[in-house]
């Protein structure tokens, strides 16, 4: 839905408003059943500030800021919300929203918080502050590492090899975000996301490779290994 269809105009302050004319304003409600907030009401390009701090396996955290701007209410409301909305001049003093902007909230819900009688509000330019704190670790699960028995013909060695490994790989990332609104209220959640990979990692001896003997007989895998100046349990 876009601006509302009226011979009025967008405007950025209430006192330059005539009837017809429509006003944006921003409306937060974090939490189902309970009433939001309103904020930067005029603002033409709301958006608020997100403070990102990520600590990756326990390095030094790194703290990224950026405006994220408000997208439009959907005309069809949810449980909770976060965007701007219009307001029409309806009358001299009287605004009403151009939609519904939260659904399924209870009466002594919006009575708690003085909204069935009326209340003042400042909504001024104030902007909402996201901080999000993420917490990234990452696992490697050791791998089942199995070596198949060596082979001497006369003078070489050609079926030593080591079989392929498959590494799981976890990665866990913890996400703590307060939502601090304009009205000073503070609503924290937390997610915790998991991924799990598997790799297949190659030993980096080539099983075909003809290892030269030194004309002593060696059955041992690590002395032919060592014989062919590779290291012992390295993959690539």
């Amino acid at each position: 839905m876009a601006a509302p269809v009226t011979l009025g105009k967008l405007c950025s302050n209430t006192s330059d408003m005539e009837i017809g004319d429509y006003i944006k304003c921003v409306y937060e409600a974090p939490t189902a059943n309970v009433p939001g907030y309103f904020s930067q009401l005029g603002t033409i390009d709301p958006t608020k500030h997100i403070v990102t701090t990520t600590i990756t396996d326990g390095g030094e955290p790194v703290v990224s800021e950026e405006e994220v701007a408000y997208t439009e209410l959907p005309t069809t409301p949810g449980t909770t919300a976060s965007g701007f909305f219009y307001l029409l001049k309806a009358d001299y003093g009287l605004l009403m929203a151009d939609r519904m902007i939260q659904q399924q909230i209870s009466w002594a819900s919006l009575n708690t918080f003085n909204y069935i009688y009326g209340r003042a509000f400042n909504c001024s330019g104030t902007k909402t502050e996201v901080i999000r704190n993420v917490t990234i670790t990452h696992q490697t699960v050791a791998p089942s590492d199995t070596t198949t028995n060596s082979t001497k013909t006369d003078t070489t060695v050609d079926n030593y090899k080591k079989a392929d490994r498959t590494v799981t790989k976890v990665t866990t990332a913890v996400v703590v975000t307060s939502n601090v609104g304009s009205d000073g209220s503070t609503v924290e959640s937390k997610t915790i996301t998991t991924t799990v990979t598997e790799e297949t990692i190659k030993y980096a001896h080539d099983a075909n490779e003809v290892i030269p003997d030194d004309s002593t007989t060696e059955t041992d895998p690590d002395s032919i290994i060592n014989k062919a100046n590779v290291p012992n349990n390295v993959w690539y």
